[in-house]
Formats: structure tokens, C-alpha cells, sequence
């Protein structure tokens, strides 16, 4: 997990391959998910990053109210 400074707030960005363990779903899952309209992915070049946060607040939208998450 790479962790980056934005603006004096921490953002924690994890690969695909932590996105695939947290969410426990297969890698052509993870990649699914990543392409869809919505999703929160940083691509920087062919590196494919997701803002925890982002995944969090995505999560919470996609089943329709706030879980609280613990990883």
C-alpha cells in the first residue's frame, strides 16, 4: 500500500492485487470492477491505483447505506 500527501491529509492508494484480498474477489473481478463508470482508480501510466478512502465511500454507495469497515 502506497501512501501519498495530499494536501496535509494522508491517502492511502492500494494496488489491485489489495483490492482483490479486502474485497475478497479474483483478480478479472478486481479488473471488472476498475473498468466500471464510477469506480475510484488512479492510473499512472499502466500502474492501476484505488484510493482506500474512495473504496470505502464507493462501497458505501453501492449498497445503499454506510457500513463501517474495518481493515
Amino acid at each position: 500500500m502506497a501512501k501519498v500527501v495530499v494536501e496535509h491529509q494522508e491517502l492511502k492508494l492500494l494496488t489491485v492485487a489489495e483490492v482483490c484480498m479486502k474485497l475478497n474477489v479474483g483478480r478479472s473481478t478486481a479488473f471488472k470492477l476498475i473498468n466500471q463508470k464510477g469506480f475510484p482508480v488512479i492510473r499512472i501510466g499502466k500502474l492501476i491505483r484505488i484510493p482506500e478512502s474512495e473504496l470505502v465511500s464507493w462501497i458505501s454507495r453501492s449498497v445503499g447505506s454506510s457500513y463501517e469497515l474495518e481493515w
